[in-house]
C-alpha cells in the first residue's frame, strides 16, 4: 500500500492487491495456497477513499477482530503440533502443516475480500516472513515457526491503539520505554514524487499492519490531538474544533447523531448513562493489564489469565450491552452486569 501524508493531515492512499482472474474467489481457495502460482492473478491498484490519520486511529480502535482471534488461536493450535519431540527426536506432522496451510489460505483470501486494506496488508507481511517453498524439511520447520506472528500484528496493534486513546483522554504521559516501546524504533520506505502542482511529496510504501498503523500512530501523538470520549456513546473520539465538545458526530439511531440526542438526554439519563459509559471505560482497562500480564509472564493458565481471544469476546459482548444500553434496549442492571462480567 502506497501513502502520502499532506501538510493539512489527509491521507492520499493506494492499494496494489492480487484479484483472481476469470474465475470466482470462493472456487480458487483450495486450489492456490498462500504461496501458489501468481500467474492466476491480475496486479490491481485501487485509489481508497481520502482520510485523515484521526479517522484512520477512531475507526481501527472499534474494528472486531474477535472471528480473526478464533482463526488465529486455531493455527495457532495446529503450529504447535505440527513439531513434536518423539523418542529424543524430532518428528514432523505433514499433515497437520497441509491443514494449517490450507486454512491460512482461506482465511487470507476471505480476509482480503472482507476487509481489502487490512486483509491486503496481512498477505503483504506473510508473504515477506514466509520463506519460499524449496522442498527441504528445513523450510517446513522455518514455515512452522513464522506463520504465528504476522497474524497477531494486527491484533496487537489495535490493543496498543485503544491503550494510547485512553492515555491521551486522561492526560496520562505516555510510557514509551516500556508500554508504547514498540512505536519508538520503526523505519518506513519512503519516495519523493512530484504532484500535478508542481510540488514534491513523501510517498511510504507499506507490507504489514505494524508498519502501517505505526505511522498512523506516530503522527497521530505529533499532532497533539484533543481525545474525548463522547457522554452519548461512550466512545472516543477528536473534536473538529478546540472548543469543549461532549458528543459526537456518530449516527446512534434513527438517522440522529450523538450530538442531537445527547444534550436532549442529558437531564433524564446524566447519572445512568455515565455509570454504565465510565464502568464500560474502566472494565476495558483493568480486562487489557489483564491480558498484558498474561502475555508478559507466560505462566500457567489461572484463573485470572485472559488470552487474545477472551480479550476480544469480552470487548465484543461489553460494546453491544453499552450500546443496547444507550439505545435502550437494556436497562442500567443489565448493561452493567454484561460489562462487569470478568
Amino acid at each position: 500500500m502506497y501513502v502520502s501524508l499532506l501538510p493539512d493531515g489527509t491521507l492520499k492512499r493506494k492499494l496494489v492487491h492480487l484479484k483472481l482472474r476469470g474465475r470466482k474467489l470462493e472456487d480458487a481457495l483450495h486450489d492456490y495456497p498462500i504461496d501458489g502460482p501468481l500467474s492466476v492473478f491480475d496486479k490491481v491498484e485501487e485509489k481508497l477513499p481520502d482520510s485523515t490519520v484521526e479517522q484512520e486511529i477512531i475507526e481501527f480502535s472499534e474494528l472486531n477482530f474477535g472471528p480473526y482471534v478464533q482463526v488465529i488461536n486455531y493455527i495457532t493450535t495446529m503450529s504447535n503440533y505440527i513439531i513434536t519431540d518423539f523418542n529424543k527426536r524430532q518428528v514432523f506432522d505433514h499433515d497437520t502443516f497441509e491443514n494449517m496451510m490450507e486454512t491460512l489460505s482461506d482465511f487470507v483470501y476471505t480476509f482480503e475480500r472482507d476487509n481489502p486494506l487490512q486483509g491486503t496488508l496481512t498477505r503483504a507481511v506473510l508473504d515477506d516472513t514466509i520463506p519460499v517453498n524449496n522442498g527441504t524439511l528445513e523450510h517446513l520447520l522455518d514455515a512452522t515457526r513464522a506463520v504465528v506472528p504476522p497474524l497477531q500484528e494486527i491484533v496487537l496493534f489495535q490493543n496498543l491503539t485503544v491503550q494510547l486513546l485512553s492515555d491521551l483522554h486522561h492526560g496520562v504521559a505516555l510510557d514509551f520505554k516500556k508500554k508504547y516501546r514498540p512505536l519508538r524504533k520503526t523505519e518506513f520506505v519512503q519516495t519523493m514524487l512530484m504532484n500535478k502542482d508542481g510540488h514534491l511529496v513523501n510517498r511510504y510504501h507499506f507490507r504489514s499492519p505494524a508498519s502501517y498503523y505505526c505511522f498512523l500512530l506516530l503522527n497521530f501523538i505529533e499532532r497533539k490531538p484533543t481525545v474525548e470520549l463522547c457522554r452519548c456513546c461512550g466512545r472516543f473520539f477528536v473534536p473538529k474544533t478546540k472548543r469543549k465538545t461532549l458528543y459526537c458526530d456518530r449516527i446512534l439511531r434513527n438517522k440522529k447523531t450523538c450530538k442531537d440526542i445527547g444534550p436532549r438526554l442529558k437531564h433524564r439519563y446524566d447519572a445512568g448513562r455515565d455509570r454504565v459509559i465510565e464502568e464500560f471505560d474502566r472494565a476495558r482497562q483493568r480486562m487489557y493489564k489483564r491480558y498484558e500480564r498474561t502475555e508478559t509472564i507466560n505462566q500457567t493458565f489461572t484463573a485470572k489469565s485472559l488470552t487474545e481471544e477472551d480479550l476480544c469476546e469480552w470487548t465484543r459482548k461489553a460494546t453491544e450491552a453499552r450500546d443496547q444500553y444507550l439505545a435502550g434496549e437494556l436497562s442500567e442492571e443489565e448493561a452493567l452486569k454484561i460489562i462487569t462480567a470478568t
